[in-house]
């Protein structure tokens, strides 16, 4: 029996008493939703709403929109907690190099991070090549990092994994970047916490949420202002 999606699972039951189900923003196909396992404040997912294995296995158009949703979420973000990191861990297209992903549907994390390089550092593996979220499908044969650029530009540096690596790598190297070592395990360490803490701050930033049919042109000048004046609220 095949285990069921807990992504899926998650996007059936939003807006649920779970914090962790707290819808924050959605698009046509995206919705932007906190992350089980934020031992970082601040910490959100951009997950697709139809089950797909990764962002490389979206056609161009919803890659547009992921792209102008993950943009949106890093400047949210950004305003509210300071530096920030995007990134995703994508399988191969043979469930035999998949590179380690434990969930296979397309979720691309942006989280705070205080220092992007050390992130980086981090990484034991050499960048194949420099992207545009548009062009991920140009890198299709072994799974994948894919690790967010700093500032306003959208390329992203992509790490091909032909090999199986640590489950919720990317974690591991985020705890150890943040100097919380011990906490990136999301099934052990829920940190439900920080979720509700997150979802305060970023709850009604997100209050101008793009039903189905909606257009892809949102205030963003209001949004970040929003943003601001709610986190010198509570803090």
């Amino acid at each position: 029996m095949i285990d069921p999606c807990p992504l899926c699972q998650a996007l059936t039951h939003a807006g649920s008493q779970r914090i962790e189900n707290t819808p924050l923003y959605e698009t046509r196909n995206f919705v932007v939703m906190p992350t089980l396992g934020q031992f970082i404040q601040g910490w959100l997912m951009v997950v697709s709403k139809h089950h797909c294995s990764c962002a490389r296995s979206l056609d161009r158009e919803l890659l547009e929109e992921l792209n102008h949703v993950v943009q949106l979420t890093r400047d949210a973000i950004n305003c509210a907690y300071g530096p920030s990191i995007v990134f995703e861990h994508g399988p191969g297209k043979s469930r035999h190099i998949t590179g380690g992903c434990c969930i296979q549907h397309t979720h691309v994390h942006v989280a705070p991070c205080k220092s992007p390089e050390r992130f980086r550092s981090l990484l034991p593996f050499p960048i194949a090549a420099r992207c545009h979220l548009l062009n991920l499908a140009e890198h299709d044969e072994f799974g994948y990092l894919l690790v967010g650029s700093e500032g306003e530009d959208t390329t992203y540096d992509l790490y091909p994994i032909n090999t199986v690596i640590p489950r919720q790598f990317l974690r591991q190297v985020l705890s150890v970047a943040e100097d919380k070592c011990s906490m990136w395990d999301w099934r052990r360490y829920p940190c439900r916490e920080n979720i509700q803490q997150s979802v305060n701050v970023l709850e009604r930033a997100f209050g101008g949420t793009m039903r189905p049919g909606a257009t892809m042109e949102t205030p963003q000048r209001e949004l970040l202002l929003s943003v601001k004046g709610i986190w010198e609220g509570v803090r």
